[in-house]
């Protein structure tokens, strides 16, 4: 498990607390804020709400084929995926990145159809 800032400072904390040091808690106080405004201020950056707009269409396309479809069918079928936002061609490359965060996240399953890949809804 990865040692955060915000554990290292509650561990700092608890030394500065036992060391009596009141000018060190208050310093250790106002970093761990810092970090929280931090945290709860990021925002998507407009590629990843780009690449959000391409997922939800990839979704829509897997769902409405009946069958699991391969990366340069699921292009196919739908305009909007054949060229990106940006009005350069969408590349299997993209694809294949956005359909992985889409499996991560339990949306999208693949599975091996002879030597290519294919791709379908998780059937909940």
């Amino acid at each position: 498990m990865k040692i955060t800032k915000k554990d290292l400072y509650a561990d700092l904390r608890v030394l500065a607390e036992d060391a009596e040091r009141d000018d060190l808690v208050e310093f250790i106080d106002h970093e761990v804020e810092l970090l929280s405004r931090k945290a709860t201020s990021k925002k998507p950056s407009p590629k990843q709400e780009e690449n959000d707009e391409i997922k939800d269409i990839i979704v829509q396309v897997l769902k409405g084929a009946g069958s699991p479809l391969a990366i340069p069918e699921i292009i196919a079928k739908s305009p909007k995926l054949a060229t990106q936002p940006n009005g350069n061609p969408m590349t299997p490359q993209k694809m294949s990145s956005l359909l992985k965060q889409l499996a991560e996240s339990g949306i999208v399953e693949s599975s091996k159809d002879k030597k290519r890949t294919v791709f379908s809804i998780v059937e909940k």
